[in-house]
C-alpha cells in the first residue's frame, strides 16, 4: 500500500482560498485575524494550563508533601516532601520532551529548576521574574497568564502557577512557556488561507472552510480534553480519534499526549531506583488479582522478603553501594520471576513477590530459585578487593478466593520476622 502523504493544516487552507477581495476582503481579512489571534492565544493559554496542572501532579505523585526551602552554608536547596529536588531535571525535561513547552519550578521568584537554556546550553537557574509578575503571582496567590515575557533574548507568552502551602503561604511558583514567534507564526500563517478563501467564491470557499475549521476546532477541543484528563490523573485514556485520526501536528500533539501518559506511568507505577512496581501500584495489582481469584477459584502465593543486614551494608560500605545492592537483588529477583506474577519493592530493603495461579509447593520451589539466585550474586565496587554479596529471608503464605489481602500480608509479613529472628537467609512458610 503507498504510504499516505503528510499533510498540514498550514497547507491545507490555504490551497482552498485565493487572493482577497478588495475592500471588502481585506477588512473581512483584518477582523478574521483580529479574532484568530484572540483564539489562538486562548488555546495557548488553556494549553499552558493544562500542562503547569500537569505538572504539580506529577511532582505530587512522584513526591509527596509540600514545596520547602533550606541554606545550608550558603547553598541553597529545595525540596519536595522528603526529597530533594534541587538540581534533578528528569521530570521537567521529560515533560518538556512530551509537550514541547519550556518548564520551570521557582522558589519564591529564584529559578530553582528550568529547562530553559542560553545559547551555550547553560539553565537559567537563580535567575529572577518581573516586579508585574511577583505582585500578580506571589503576592496575591492567583494564576496568570502573560503575553510577551522576556527571558533571556527570546519573548515567550507563559502561565505562572502559585504554589500555595498547607497554612495558605505561597513559597513559589510553576511557570510553563512557549515562545511567542509560535503564536505569530500560527496566526500569520492562517491569515494567507483566508485570504485567498475570500477571493475563491464566497458560498463555495465559506462551506468548505467552514468544515473544515469545525474539523480543526473539534481536533483542538479534544486535544484540550487530552490534556486535561492527563492533569487529572486518568492516564489510560488516549485522546479522541479526531486527533489521532488526523495527519498533521494536531496528531503529533495527540501522540506526544500519548508519549506523556507512557511516562507519567512509569514516573507513578516504577520505582526509580529498581525499576520494579513501587508499593502502591503493588497494592493495586495484589487486589485485581484477589478479585480475579474471587471469580476463579485460583489459587496463588505471597511472599515478603528483606535483604539481610541491610543497615550494616550501608554503614559499612556507603548508601551509594546499599542502591548497587537493592538493584541486583531487584534484577535477581525480577529474573526468576517466570510464568504470572510480579516483584515489587515494597519499602526500604523489603520486597513483594506474588505468585498468581500458583499451588503452594510450587510457589515455594520459585521462591528457593529466587533465594539461591540472590545467594549467588557477588557485587563488585572499585573500592574493595572483594565483590558484596547478601542473602535474604522469606515469608511465604498461600492464598485463594476466601482469603483477606491484608491478613495474607500480615501472616508473610510475621513469618518473614520469624524467620529473621530464626538466623535469617531462608525461607519461613506453612
Amino acid at each position: 500500500m503507498e504510504k499516505k502523504a503528510r499533510s498540514s493544516i498550514y497547507k491545507t487552507i490555504p490551497a482552498m482560498a485565493i487572493v482577497p477581495l478588495m475592500l471588502f476582503g481585506l477588512l473581512v481579512l483584518i477582523i478574521c485575524s483580529w479574532r484568530f489571534n484572540g483564539v489562538m492565544h486562548e488555546k495557548v493559554e488553556d494549553e499552558l494550563q493544562n500542562i503547569a496542572a500537569s505538572v504539580a501532579a506529577t511532582y505530587d505523585t512522584v513526591y509527596p508533601g509540600e514545596y520547602r526551602y533550606e541554606a545550608v552554608n550558603n547553598i541553597a536547596y529545595y525540596y519536595k516532601g522528603d526529597e530533594e529536588i534541587t538540581g534533578d531535571f528528569t521530570i521537567i525535561d521529560s515533560l518538556k520532551d512530551a509537550t514541547g513547552a519550556e518548564i520551570t519550578i521557582f522558589y519564591k521568584d529564584v529559578r530553582m529548576l528550568t529547562t530553559i537554556k542560553d545559547d551555550e546550553g547553560k539553565r537559567f537557574i537563580g535567575s529572577g521574574v518581573s516586579t508585574v509578575i511577583c505582585q500578580d503571582v506571589l503576592d496575591l496567590k492567583t494564576a496568570k497568564f502573560y503575553d510577551g515575557v522576556v527571558i533571556g533574548d527570546y519573548t515567550y507568552c507563559a502561565y505562572y502557577m502559585p504554589l500555595l502551602t498547607e497554612n495558605g503561604g505561597c513559597i513559589g511558583m510553576i511557570a510553563v512557556a512557549k515562545p511567542s514567534e509560535v503564536i505569530k507564526d500560527l496566526v500569520f500563517k492562517a491569515v494567507i488561507p483566508i485570504a485567498f478563501v475570500i477571493v475563491a467564491a464566497m458560498l463555495v470557499a465559506g462551506f468548505i472552510s467552514f468544515r473544515y475549521a469545525k474539523n480543526l476546532a473539534t481536533a483542538i477541543g479534544n486535544l484540550q480534553k487530552a490534556l486535561a484528563n492527563v492533569a487529572k490523573g486518568e492516564l489510560s485514556k488516549e485522546p479522541h480519534y479526531t486527533v489521532m485520526g488526523r495527519n498533521d501536528e494536531i496528531s503529533d500533539m495527540g501522540k506526544s499526549v500519548v508519549s506523556m501518559q507512557k511516562s507519567l506511568h512509569v514516573l507513578i507505577e516504577r520505582d526509580a531506583l529498581t525499576e520494579l512496581y513501587n508499593r502502591r501500584c503493588a497494592n493495586q495489582r495484589l487486589k485485581k488479582m484477589m478479585k480475579k481469584a474471587e471469580d476463579t477459584g485460583t489459587k496463588f502465593c505471597i511472599a515478603i522478603g528483606d535483604i539481610d543486614f541491610f543497615k550494616k551494608v550501608n554503614d559499612t560500605y556507603g548508601h551509594e553501594v546499599g542502591d548497587k545492592v537493592l538493584v541486583a537483588v531487584a534484577k535477581a529477583m525480577k529474573a526468576t520471576m517466570t510464568g504470572k506474577g510480579f516483584v515489587a519493592r515494597w519499602g526500604g530493603e523489603e520486597f513483594l513477590l506474588v505468585y498468581d495461579e500458583t499451588e503452594y509447593k510450587e510457589g515455594l520451589a520459585k521462591l528457593k530459585a529466587v533465594l539461591d539466585n540472590v545467594r549467588k550474586l557477588e557485587i563488585p565496587d572499585e573500592r574493595f578487593e572483594m565483590p558484596i554479596k547478601v542473602t535474604m529471608t522469606f515469608g511465604i503464605t498461600a492464598g485463594g478466593a476466601e482469603d483477606d489481602m491484608d491478613q495474607l500480608l500480615r501472616i508473610a509479613d510475621e513469618r518473614l520476622y520469624s524467620g529473621k529472628s530464626g538466623g535469617r537467609n531462608q525461607i519461613v512458610g506453612e
